[in-house]
């Protein structure tokens, strides 16, 4: 809670989508020694808000990121087409929930990834249409980083239904029935959402 009502990051997050900031999904993310990559993807595939121009992905290293220990690698630029690419699971079943896109390596080939080594401290913010993923760590040192999705609290929740999304959220849903949970989609992403700044939400 600390990191994500940050003001100095507030600061910085306002200039960029608005005033009015909700915080999304704050977490701590640990890649341990011989974790593989968290394949190409886009952070958008996961959340039923638009307009996706006023939500931001904020990145902060814990421990030094590098290439070596599975960093964020990223294609410069994907973000300006504005288009989210169909994502599937179906190459890796033991990650649920890790989805990557489909046409991997003609929409994201290898030799155009920019990796971002970072120290700790260091922090990236990019916009969810970014195409992006991190390295396999293949060093005997966990990786640590924090991070959060910020959005414009006058944002609003879509039906993905019959969009690339519904695969996404059929699996999630699917999960938090087998918990025993009820939430639907959009219903996780309001228990997981607080207002951080400002004075309206439609979140």
């Amino acid at each position: 809670m600390t990191y994500t009502e940050n003001p100095r990051l507030l600061d910085i997050v306002s200039q960029i989508i608005d005033d009015e900031i909700t915080a999304l999904n704050g977490m701590v993310i640990n890649k341990p020694p011989g974790t593989g990559r968290h394949r190409t993807h886009q952070d958008l595939i996961y959340l039923p808000i638009r307009p996706a121009n006023k939500i931001l992905t904020v990145w902060t290293a814990i421990d030094p990121a590098t290439k070596d220990n599975g960093c964020i690698y990223l294609l410069p630029g994907s973000h300006k087409a504005e288009l989210l690419y169909n994502h599937t699971d179906e190459d890796d079943k033991t990650k649920l929930m890790f989805h990557g896109i489909k046409n991997e390596d003609y929409i994201a080939p290898k030799d155009k990834w920019v990796y971002v080594e970072m120290e700790p401290g260091d922090t990236i913010i990019f916009n969810p249409y970014l195409v992006h993923g991190t390295g396999a760590n293949n060093t005997q040192h966990y990786r640590k980083a924090i991070s959060c999705h910020y959005v414009s609290s006058m944002c609003h929740y879509v039906d993905v239904t019959g969009t690339c999304q519904e695969e996404v959220k059929s699996q999630i849903e699917a999960e938090i029935k087998r918990l025993g949970g009820f939430l639907t989609f959009i219903d996780l992403w309001r228990v997981k959402s607080k207002k951080v700044r400002g004075v309206k939400s439609n979140l």
